[in-house]
């Protein structure tokens, strides 16, 4: 089975480029990555396993999610949290846990 590529990737899925995405960040030992919705669509132990690794090779990362997940917050240092594109909480992962909570129900 043979698959083409082309140099833009629009045969590609949004998955399927965002696994690239991944495998060039891991592939190419990057410092710092800017990881918008990284995660979406898979399953959780994939996204543990994508966490884990991130902790292990990146020196820094920027994580944009719109799911409040509260696994991720063992592996970052800073929250800050956006609505309606006011920044209405900022803090450590324990500091901004009350307002994580008041945002999920």
């Amino acid at each position: 089975m043979s698959y083409e590529i082309n140099d833009n990737l629009t045969t590609l899925s949004g998955s399927e480029k965002q696994r690239i995405l991944l495998a060039h960040f891991f592939v190419y030992s990057a410092q710092f990555g800017i990881l918008d919705e990284i995660t979406a669509g898979l399953d959780i132990k994939t996204i543990r396993n994508i966490e884990e690794k991130l902790d292990e090779e990146l020196c820094g990362y920027i994580y944009v999610s719109h799911r409040l997940d509260s696994g991720i917050m063992h592996h970052v240092n800073k929250i800050i949290l956006v609505e309606n594109m006011k920044i209405v909480g900022m803090g450590s992962p324990a500091e901004m846990m009350g307002h994580v909570e008041k945002l999920i129900q």
